[in-house]
This record gives structure tokens, C-alpha cells and sequence, in this order.
């Protein structure tokens, strides 16, 4: 599984340019899906209108376009969908604040949110974020102070999400500089 979160729109786009592609009399698309619910709820206009015609037929051809939902064993799942710098100093003895984002993508509502940051492999802050209803995301805030230059790891991880580890964890690195030149006119 790949850490990042499923593009539908893009998935539907190239099925629907692979099936009618199809020089067949018969065009059969079957999309067999574990994807939550909340994600198919929130495909484009566009993505909906592709779907619809690759089921409808034409004078030259027949077609089907099936969808099969595979229940998945659980379906509460959060993510964690960024970490970002959000301000501050990236310098030698500043503080930089970073953000990382918790998305709900399940059906149920997520209790006591929890998000650590560790830098270069020492924890740093926890965030309790609280409840988080389905389909909503929240915002962690961290501030970090940099007692040393050169490169830094930064790991942001859900704690408390059995249901899908691989989008449980978001990776950054702030590069301090030794110095700052500084140009004065």
C-alpha cells in the first residue's frame, strides 16, 4: 500500500479513456473497490459524468459499467495528509512551527485524535486533537526549536489508528543553515 490517499477522479478518467478505447462490440468496465465510502461520496461532476457514460449505450455498442464494493474489515480509518512548515525560522537557535493535517475518511467519528512529532528520532510534542466527525480534517501546530545547522528528519504519526498504518505517518526535513548572510544597503 502506498502512503498517499487514492485520486478517484484520476482513476476514473484513465478507466473511462481505457474502455472506450475497448474496439469491441461489448464494452465491460467492472470497478471493484475497497475504497471508503466518503471517497466515492466526493468525486467531481466530472468523474460522475465519465462513469455514467461508460455504462450507457451507443448505436455501435453495448455498455456496462458495474461497481462491486468490497467490504473492507473496518471502516474507520484516519490519515495523516500533510506536514508542512508553517512559519517561523528555519536558522540555527530559532523556531519554526510546522502543521500536519489528520483527515477522518471514515464513516464513524474518530475520540481523542492523537499526533506526535519526533525530530531526528527524538519525540518532541504529542497534540490531542479530540474528536473529529467523519469527513472532516484538523489541524496539529507544532513549534520547533533548532539548537544545531544541517539537515533535520521530522516524523509526524497518528497514534491510536489500527485500521490503516501505511497513512498514519508524514515525513519532512528542514535544512538549517550554519549561518545567515545577510545583505545591507
Amino acid at each position: 500500500p502506498l502512503p498517499e490517499t487514492l485520486n478517484l477522479d484520476a482513476c476514473i478518467e484513465a478507466l473511462h479513456t481505457m474502455t472506450l478505447g475497448m474496439d469491441t462490440p461489448v464494452q465491460e468496465c467492472h470497478i471493484i473497490s475497497d475504497a471508503q465510502a466518503t471517497s466515492w461520496e466526493t468525486i467531481s461532476a466530472r468523474a460522475k459524468r465519465l462513469l455514467a457514460e461508460m455504462g450507457t449505450d451507443t448505436e455501435q455498442q453495448r455498455r456496462h459499467c458495474s461497481f462491486i464494493q468490497v467490504a473492507a474489515s473496518h471502516s474507520d480509518n484516519l490519515a495523516l495528509a500533510r506536514l508542512d512548515y508553517a512559519g517561523g525560522t528555519l536558522r540555527k537557535d530559532g523556531t519554526a512551527g510546522f502543521a500536519a493535517e489528520v483527515v477522518n475518511t471514515g464513516r464513524g467519528t474518530s475520540q481523542r485524535v492523537t499526533i506526535g512529532l519526533e525530530v531526528n528520532g527524538r519525540h518532541v510534542d504529542t497534540r490531542v486533537l479530540g474528536t473529529l466527525p467523519p469527513g472532516r480534517s484538523r489541524i496539529a501546530r507544532f513549534s520547533v526549536p533548532f539548537t544545531d545547522s544541517g539537515p533535520h528528519q521530522l516524523v509526524a504519526t497518528l497514534t491510536g489508528d489500527p485500521a490503516l498504518a501505511a497513512d498514519d505517518t508524514r515525513y519532512a526535513v528542514a535544512s538549517i543553515p550554519e549561518k545567515l548572510t545577510v545583505l545591507c544597503i
